[in-house]
């Protein structure tokens, strides 16, 4: 009897998430408010080391393609993140003036616990992490030539907002998010000895405003 129930009770239970579940897919536009890459650089020369340090300030726009699924109270979704070169003005070592071009792109995975306000609209909370790689090219004031550099890394972020449904296929999603990405450093030794080591990190707040189509 007991066997009969729980089978009555899972095949209940997988019913109603069939219904409530469903594939989807999604476009967003993103907009960073404050995207803020630091880089430390470091030289050791006949046993005295230099530092410096560049503090690089954008706000780009961005678009993100995603793909997921919906378990009703949580869904899952890979995502990827691309955004437009964007020229920096800024500081080497708090005097130099330089300037720097940056773009990126991530490919993330995350999950976002889905919790209903109102018939249409839901609280989203969730986080992601995956892959990025930043394209950097710096030109520092009287200095011939720029230092160009490609950088993969791993980002770590989370987001909070909200979900407007249009209809049974449809809504409008928005809020905020705030991530933290640490580059891979490189680091040179010259054949005398000489060493030089280079540190990127980054982070980002920004908003974001997409459609999402539900199978």
């Amino acid at each position: 009897m007991k066997k009969i129930v729980a089978k009555i009770v899972f095949a209940s239970v997988c019913a109603s998430m069939a219904m409530a579940n469903g594939a989807f897919v999604g476009v967003d536009g993103e907009y960073l408010l404050n995207s803020k890459i630091k880089y430390d650089y470091k030289e050791t020369s006949g046993g005295t080391t230099t530092s410096s340090s560049y503090n690089i300030k954008t706000s780009p726009i961005g678009i993100g393609l995603r793909a997921g699924y919906d378990f009703d109270k949580y869904r899952i979704y890979g995502k990827f993140n691309y955004f437009l070169e964007d020229s920096s003005d800024q500081f080497f070592n708090n005097s130099t003036a330089s300037t720097a071009d940056v773009s990126f792109y991530e490919f993330v995975v995350g999950a976002d616990y889905i919790r209903p306000i109102s018939k249409e609209v839901k609280l989203q909370v969730g986080g992601y992490t995956g892959v990025s790689a930043a394209f950097i090219e710096m030109q520092e004031v009287g200095v011939v030539g720029s230092n160009t550099f490609g950088l993969p890394g791993w980002v770590l972020g989370a987001k909070v907002g909200g979900i407007y449904d249009l209809d049974k296929t449809g809504a409008i999603e928005f809020g905020l998010r705030l991530d933290h990405t640490k580059y891979a450093g490189t680091e040179t030794t010259a054949s005398g000895g000489d060493k030089t080591t280079e540190d990127f990190k980054r982070t980002n707040l920004g908003l974001f405003v997409g459609y999402t189509y539900k199978f």
